[in-house]
């Protein structure tokens, strides 16, 4: 995976947006450029192959580099990835999920998990999800530098996360969808400054 030389400052990556903000619009374009550096840059459509916690191998679409955003039927995920907390204070960092739902079935949970290793970290359990105009956010709780949930932040190399969503209907149908999210190592420089990692 080939990554930009350019270089950006804490602000310039993590954005002036507290998660309040972030989650006023669901995703507003704010969310979509931190998206957007926080993922490889290199050109062309192929895959990038890995094996998750049941021991599943797949394959994660990418189009120029970046993972695409997963969809099956009326779901498509909007947003999968990190956020400051806005608290410089409190070195914490929360994760902000988000999708969109079209179908006409109400939805009763969305479970998420960090499936990129072979133990899978529940990030998010919402039992009674709102979906308002098509369109679900959540945060997770926040996260410290001690939490296996942010454990990869440590090493500076490129990583692939792969988040689970499990949408499960009122009538018990389940759409499973794996979304990709590239982090370059140079990407990990101020998520680390936020946990107050060395």
């Amino acid at each position: 995976m080939t990554t930009s030389a350019t270089t950006f400052s804490r602000k310039q990556l993590f954005g002036r947006f507290s998660p309040d903000t972030l989650l006023r619009n669901t995703v507003p374009a704010a969310v979509l450029l931190l998206a957007a550096l926080f993922t490889g840059c290199a050109t062309g459509d192929y895959a990038y192959v890995m094996t998750i916690s049941s021991g599943e191998r797949i394959h994660i679409p990418l189009e120029k580099g970046s993972p695409a955003m997963a969809s099956s039927g009326d779901v498509t995920i909007a947003h999968a990835a990190l956020i400051p907390t806005g608290d410089k204070d409190r070195k914490e960092v929360r994760y902000l999920f988000a999708l969109i739902y079209k179908a006409n079935k109400p939805v009763k949970s969305i479970h998420i998990e960090d499936v990129s290793e072979e133990k899978s970290i529940v990030m998010l359990d919402d039992q009674a999800p709102e979906i308002t105009n098509h369109k679900w956010s959540a945060t997770s709780k926040p996260f410290t530098g001690e939490d296996a949930a942010v454990g990869w932040i440590a090493h500076l190399d490129n990583t692939m996360r792969v988040f689970q969503f499990t949408i499960t209907a009122t009538d018990g149908t389940k759409t499973v969808l794996n979304q990709g999210w590239m982090v370059p190592g140079w990407a990990k420089v101020p998520m680390r400054f936020a946990l107050g990692m060395k």
